[in-house]
């Protein structure tokens, strides 16, 4: 999907390349937010979360917010093109570039917001992506500002730059500064942080619980290997196991080939 940041409309790219608009949405909705930007919205309802929540009722607060910058189309705000610093000549990734400024104020925000409410030091905070960075667009071929050097890849492929994010995890009990180089997959969190809640799961799963390492309980991580892709679509496979990378099938379908 390709989502519009300021009309809040999706359209679906279909396999043979064609582009339809989707018609699962709020037409309410999108009528009363038309024109502001999705991370302008986003970060005001996480900060009114906050702001609302009931620390008296001795209810713990879980809270997701999936920012869509820089998810094509890249499109920023003119306030926060003009803070890209001018050595960025580039218009694309000045968009880039404006649109990760807006999300890391929005991510400001929210802190303050958990400041503001007395509970940030309780917090464990998050921040993680779900894949590499967009290159180039799947039809096109158009460039999308990212960049994921010195690793080979985009997103869309099972390379290296496709599959590894960056994250970060702050939080009471995590000793500042460490580096976590063991393996972590994102269907991680949801044992991990449901052993925190002391919630009981009764259910398989293909995460793994990582709390004890999260918290220097343990030296090394739990994960010995991670199913990095399994697509019949693309006749694609992926798999990492301890210092190695098994691959079946076409890492980069077209046109990512060479990206």
């Amino acid at each position: 999907k390709a989502f519009d940041l300021h009309e809040h409309r999706a359209e679906d790219i279909t396999a043979d390349g064609t582009i339809e608009e989707s018609d699962e949405r709020n037409t309410d909705l999108i009528a009363q937010t038309y024109g502001i930007h999705s991370e302008r919205l986003f970060t005001d309802k996480a900060v009114q979360i906050i702001e609302e929540h009931d620390l008296k009722g001795g209810h713990p607060l879980f809270l997701t917010v999936s920012y869509m910058n820089p998810h094509s189309p890249l499109q920023a705000l003119e306030e926060d093109l003009d803070r890209v610093p001018a050595n960025i000549t580039n218009q694309i990734r000045r968009q880039f570039s404006a649109l990760m400024g807006s999300l890391d104020m929005g991510v400001h925000q929210i802190s303050d917001a958990l400041k503001r409410k007395g509970i940030y030091e309780e917090t464990i905070f998050i921040f993680t992506g779900d894949n590499g960075g967009a290159i180039q667009g799947p039809i096109d071929s158009k460039s999308l500002g990212g960049t994921n050097w010195p690793l080979r890849g985009s997103k869309w492929t099972i390379y290296e730059g496709g599959v590894k994010v960056p994250a970060f995890v702050r939080g009471p009990g995590i000793e500042p500064g460490t580096v976590n180089t063991e393996l972590f997959h994102i269907t991680d969190w949801f044992p991990t942080l449901a052993n925190l809640a002391r919630a009981k799961i009764r259910m398989e799963m293909d995460g793994v619980d990582q709390k004890d390492f999260l918290f220097g309980e343990t030296k090394r991580g739990p994960r010995s290997e991670v199913v990095l892709e399994l697509d019949p679509a693309y006749q694609q496979a992926a798999l990492i196991r301890g210092n190695y990378k098994l691959i079946v099938g076409d890492p980069a379908p077209k046109p990512y080939h060479g990206v």
